[in-house]
């Protein structure tokens, strides 16, 4: 039997890991890589230093993920986390919405 990433029988904290991973994905294309030794909290600051506009929702983020992952968040939480990853509008330093 295989299993997919999208398995519905995938443990939450598992797919709480992957929607993380697609974060630290986009936010990396936009020059902001994660350091290996840095927790989901610790990144959001740093992140949010650079760049202030992202301060609020990475906070949100972090502190969701961190209870997804480590067992204090609800199996239904997974999929608002990944959508709430997919939705973060991510731009290149200096750009400017329209």
């Amino acid at each position: 039997m295989s299993h997919t990433n999208s398995s519905p029988s995938a443990p939450p904290a598992d797919a709480a890991l992957r929607a993380y991973a697609r974060l630290c994905a986009r936010l990396a294309r936009i020059g902001l890589p994660r350091r290996p030794h840095e927790a989901a909290e610790s990144y959001a600051a740093r992140v949010a230093a650079a760049r202030p506009d992202l301060a609020a929702p990475l906070a949100v983020l972090a502190r969701q993920y961190n209870d997804l992952r480590y067992g204090r968040g609800a199996a239904g939480g997974v999929a608002a986390f990944a959508a709430a990853v997919r939705a973060l509008p991510l731009r290149p330093p200096g750009s400017r919405a329209s």
